[in-house]
């Protein structure tokens, strides 16, 4: 596989892992139940209950969390639909046989900027809001977002696992 595939898959994952992180904190759960106590409906907290059921922030928390960072939800809908765009252009761009070198690295470059703003939004998020949450909801909010960042360099391929004693991929703890 050549460099520039690789390099490629590897900004793919990165972007799917920053989705995940920000899936987490904007979409609607499939089957959680709502927190006991929460606000009115029509009121959730940053216009989706996942990541506020998630923590199980209290009402007086979740209208904290809304007046701290109002925009929060519209940017970063936007920012990932950018990511989204872009990255679609890149696949496009390498399943054409006729792409040259500099269109390919053009287009990786716009996916790492919007790919970048929209990373740099969720973490002025988490930031903003971390104030606002107890010492344990604040660790669980990190935590999630420290396996965020562990698993996006995982990109499935040789070159990318973990080395084990001998240099060999994938060979760790044998």
């Amino acid at each position: 596989m050549n460099r520039r595939l690789i390099t490629a898959l590897c900004l793919a994952v990165l972007a799917g892992a920053s989705s995940f992180l920000l899936g987490r904190q904007t979409a609607a759960p499939q089957s959680e139940p709502a927190v006991p106590g929460g606000l009115p409906e029509g009121q959730p907290c940053c216009k989706h209950a996942a990541l506020c059921n998630w923590l199980k922030l209290s009402e007086q928390q979740r209208t904290s969390v809304r007046a701290t960072d109002p925009t929060f939800v519209d940017d970063a809908g936007r920012l990932r639909q950018e990511v989204e765009a872009d990255r679609m252009a890149l696949a496009a761009l390498l399943e054409t046989p006729g792409s040259t070198d500099r269109q390919i690295m053009d287009q990786i470059e716009r996916a790492i900027v919007s790919h970048d703003a929209l990373e740099r939004r969720v973490a002025k998020h988490m930031l903003a809001i971390r104030p606002i949450l107890t010492p344990e909801q604040a660790k669980q909010l990190m935590g999630l977002a420290a396996s965020g960042v562990r698993n996006a360099g995982r990109c499935g391929l040789p070159q990318c696992a973990p080395q084990g004693p001998q240099g060999q991929p994938g060979q760790q703890g044998r």
